[in-house]
């Protein structure tokens, strides 16, 4: 099984960390990094992930609007906040 996975956050390092941590577990693919929240959403409608990491957050809009947006458009993509 092929998990596809957004991660979405402004800070380059915690993004980097993240997709690499991603990137070791078999089966999870992280399918595209971005660094707000319109190109999360852009993404997401996009790639149609399973799973999204989700800083709260983030420039132009936070991570909790992006998350009611894919909870209302999204709702079996998975929601995993990151605070780091």
């Amino acid at each position: 099984m092929n998990i596809r996975i957004v991660v979405a956050d402004d800070d380059s390092s915690t993004a980097n960390y993240l997709k690499k941590v991603i990137d070791e577990i078999h089966g999870a693919n992280v399918v595209k990094v971005v660094n707000n929240g319109k190109d999360t959403i852009r993404c997401v409608d996009e790639y149609k992930p399973d799973a999204v990491f989700l800083d709260i957050n983030m420039p132009d809009m936070s991570g909790v609007d992006v998350a009611r947006y894919l909870t209302g458009n999204y709702p079996k993509t998975n929601i995993i906040f990151v605070i780091l």
